[in-house]
């Protein structure tokens, strides 16, 4: 999966030694990413979205479609260790806005699908670069309740691209499987809200391996990666943060097989919703 931005080489100051395209930015989400030693990217993904409608069954089984809609913008950051210019024009390397709306269908008591698609456009502030950037998927999820936890099974058939303006397209199809758990942490509460630890382990695999460009070396291919995650949560009940609304609160690390690929990440809300 390429990563979503350019990132600066702390050996080397020149900003084209290690160009990793940007346009994939809101399929990776928040998190720090390293390809290959040195080359690093920082990506901060923020995901509003509106729920117009809540999915449902109803006692006689009627079914209702939960409808969101998706106001994702990303941005690229060339560093992130001087908090209060994170987000300065000087820092800022990329931003995109890919809005889309995603459904929940409950088809029975366990399985739940989320179709979705997304589509927006992008530009590089440290070139001349722009594109357009698009994505659709469904996401699946079985649950089986089992003692303390709460155990789902959670799958994905992902595809992304982007169209630049002054390069060929670009795109992937993403397969991912996993599974994840919801208990208790005891009597543990804040503000009288008990404390749950949400975990998921996944992996993710690419249809064909994802290039990573990087100009004067040979470039680096991954064929997929592994995801642990671990939060924090309130349950159903969203944690809120200076006006945001998050499902959870961790962090998540990926990495591939040859460990090529490493990544940190936000976790704030489950793969399925993701």
């Amino acid at each position: 999966m390429p990563v979503a931005t350019q990132a600066k080489d702390e050996a080397n100051s020149n900003p084209d030694e290690g160009v990793i395209h940007w346009a994939y930015g809101s399929f990776l989400g928040t998190g720090w990413y390293r390809v290959a030693g040195d080359r690093k990217a920082f990506v901060l993904r923020i995901p509003p979205r509106w729920v117009y409608q809540n999915s449902g069954r109803s006692q006689d089984g009627e079914k209702t479609i939960g409808i969101e809609f998706l106001f994702p913008l990303t941005l690229g950051l060339e560093q992130i260790d001087d908090i209060p210019e994170i987000i300065s024009s000087e820092n800022l390397t990329t931003a995109s806005f890919t809005p889309g709306v995603e459904l929940e269908i409950p088809l029975n008591t366990n399985w739940v699908l989320r179709p979705y698609v997304m589509a927006g456009w992008g530009k590089e502030f440290t070139g001349k670069e722009s594109a357009w950037i698009y994505q659709a998927g469904v996401k699946a999820r079985y649950s089986f309740p089992q003692g303390n936890g709460n155990w789902r099974w959670l799958s994905a058939i992902q595809y992304a691209g982007y169209s630049p303006n002054n390069d060929k397209s670009s795109d992937m199809l993403n397969l991912m499987t996993g599974i994840e758990n919801r208990q208790k942490l005891g009597d543990w509460a804040i503000n009288s809200n008990q404390l749950f630890l949400d975990w998921h382990f996944s992996y993710n695999r690419f249809s064909d391996p994802a290039s990573f460009r990087r100009k004067g070396d040979p470039d680096i291919e991954v064929n997929g990666f592994w995801e642990a995650a671990a939060a924090i949560s309130f349950g159903e009940k969203p944690i809120r943060i200076l006006g945001f609304k998050f499902d959870r609160l961790g962090f998540a690390y990926q990495i591939s097989s040859d460990s090529e690929y490493r990544a940190i990440k936000l976790s704030l809300s489950s793969p399925f919703h993701q």
